[in-house]
Parts: C-alpha cells; sequence; structure tokens
C-alpha cells in the first residue's frame, strides 16, 4: 500500500520489540480484540540478527582457529630453537673429541675406516673416540651428528653424558 503526493506530515507510531516479547504481544492481540483488531502486530527480519550470527560463527570458529594457529607457530618456533641450540652443542662435542694425523708405520698391517672402508694414508685426518678406535675426521664427524652418539664398531657411548642426543 503506498500513498501519492508527500508523505512526511504522516505519523505512524511504531515499536521494535524482540521475538518473545512479539509472541506475548499476539497472544494479548488474540485475547482481548478476537473480533476486531485496533492494532496490529507484526514480525520484521532484523538486521542486526545477521550481524549476531557472524559475531557467534567468529567468536565460536574463526577465533580459536586463529589463536590454535599462533601457539602452533610459537610451539613449532620454540622447538626448533631448541633443536638448534642441542644440535649446536652436540657439535662442540665432536669438534673438541681429539684426533690425530694417521702416519704410516713399518711392520703395522694396514688399518680402514669402518665407516667407508677406506685404507688409512699417510696425511688422514682421525677422530678417535673414547674406546680408542680411530675414524676419518669426514666420516665419523656426520655419524655422530646425524645418526648415533656411538661407536660404529663397539657400541660404546662416545660421550659420559647422554644429555646432547638428539633423541
Amino acid at each position: 500500500m503506498q500513498a501519492s503526493g508527500n508523505t512526511s506530515d504522516v505519523a505512524i507510531p511504531a515499536v521494535y520489540v524482540d521475538y518473545g516479547d512479539y509472541q506475548v504481544l499476539r497472544g494479548l492481540a488474540k485475547e482481548y480484540f478476537p473480533v476486531v483488531p485496533y492494532f496490529q502486530v507484526r514480525l520484521t527480519p532484523d538486521e542486526s540478527r545477521s550481524w549476531a550470527v557472524a559475531n557467534i560463527l567468529f567468536a565460536r570458529i574463526v577465533a580459536p582457529v586463529v589463536v590454535m594457529l599462533i601457539l602452533y607457530t610459537m610451539a613449532f618456533k620454540c622447538r626448533k630453537t631448541r633443536h638448534k641450540k642441542a644440535r649446536e652443542a652436540l657439535e662442540i662435542k665432536v669438534s673438541r673429541l681429539p684426533k690425530r694425523i694417521h702416519e704410516e708405520t713399518k711392520g703395522q698391517e694396514d688399518s680402514l675406516c669402518a665407516i667407508c672402508l677406506d685404507v688409512y694414508v699417510p696425511g688422514d685426518e682421525l677422530r678417535v673416540l673414547r674406546c680408542r678406535h680411530d675414524f676419518h675426521l669426514r666420516c665419523i664427524d656426520p655419524w655422530l651428528l646425524t645418526r648415533k652418539q656411538s661407536c660404529p664398531l663397539c657400541k660404546a657411548p662416545v660421550f659420559q653424558d647422554e644429555e646432547t642426543s638428539l633423541v
């Protein structure tokens, strides 16, 4: 129903109520005015409800996901930093192990590196472990840093304390 012309002087009283109050008013209207309704109760869509749904969606789904991603990223960085420090400490311990230069001695049978199975030649740098086994420096250092901190031959621990293990 539309009016023709200027309708700015028409005053139509209106009150906005929520759904619960709407049901109460509708019940009162049916009870007291069963034949001739003197007023009309009409429920119109509330624009703010769509915002409320969006807020609930954000608060219950999006925000927790974002928080979980932030926490996961922080935990990942902490783990990575802790692993890096442990690796650096292990590198320092490995570098402090004694080393020697292989010299040819007469009457000694040829010895070889148990990791690469190459025969030692004079001038090779060898790393000597606590168990008195020796290996090429280029072979034993990666072994100790990436695999185990034990001798490849006798499985004896290389270090007194096992706190630098990357397990």
